[in-house]
């Protein structure tokens, strides 16, 4: 069942339906749960404004796809919890534990001196050469705040430990991020460059020339590949 586009999807009211397989989305409330003790699993209930509510008793939402693996973006209110949930839209999500961001409740001074502190803590790390709780550091400082920094060096502590794959990931996550960002795009277009993924690495240094047409470094690998004969990935 595909339920959308409605003030309240589903509202099941002191009742102990089984509720499966089902899609609710792009509704004002998903789900409104009033007492009783359905099962709802294996379900995408996610992109409403409210995903899910609930009153009366506990109510787990296990085992279905909730928009978010963070217990702060799942946007559930009342009784309601899941603790483990699926990290993409079911048929191709993968069932894991939900993640709670330690960080949320945070005021926005407090996130700011916590983001401050660990971006000083990951940065003296990475001077040391501590790469790998540098790169902990980096990942915790993005539980906070996106940043085009901490992907930055998020990717460059991981290629030092030579974890291409981790850093590449970064990388790509942060020019979708912040496309504007000529540093995280440099970084982006010289790493798929190194991977010999040319084809890529081309588009994305064009795009890091236009964001800083000075840039010599850029210039230089854009002649190496425009000298290349076609067929690079």
């Amino acid at each position: 069942t595909t339920i959308w586009h409605n003030v309240t999807g589903a509202m099941l009211v002191n009742s102990k339906a089984v509720l499966t397989k089902t899609e609710i989305t792009q509704n004002k409330t998903g789900l409104s749960i009033i007492d009783g003790n359905p099962e709802i699993s294996l379900s995408n209930i996610h992109s409403n404004e409210i995903n899910a509510e609930a009153s009366g008793g506990p109510i787990a939402l296990d085992k279905n796809y909730l928009g978010s693996v963070n217990t702060d973006e799942m946007r559930i209110k009342g009784t309601a919890s899941a603790l483990k949930v699926y990290d993409a839209p079911l048929p191709t999500g993968t069932l894991i534990d939900a993640i709670s961001n330690p960080y949320a409740k945070l005021t926005p001074d407090e996130k700011k001196a916590k983001m401050a502190e660990l971006l000083m803590t990951g940065g003296k790390y990475f001077k040391e050469r501590n790469l790998g709780k540098s790169a902990a550091t980096f990942e915790e400082a993005l539980k906070i705040e996106d940043s085009p920094t901490v992907y930055y060096y998020l990717a460059l502590s991981y290629q030092g430990m030579e974890d291409n794959e981790k850093a590449l990931k970064y990388l790509e996550k942060g020019a979708e991020k912040f496309p504007m960002d000529s540093v995280v795009i440099k970084a982006y277009g010289m790493l798929l460059y190194q991977l010999n993924k040319e084809a890529k690495a081309k588009d994305v240094l064009k795009e890091a020339a236009r964001l800083n047409p000075g840039d010599r470094q850029i210039k230089f690998l854009l002649e190496q590949l425009e000298a290349k004969p076609a067929g690079g990935q």
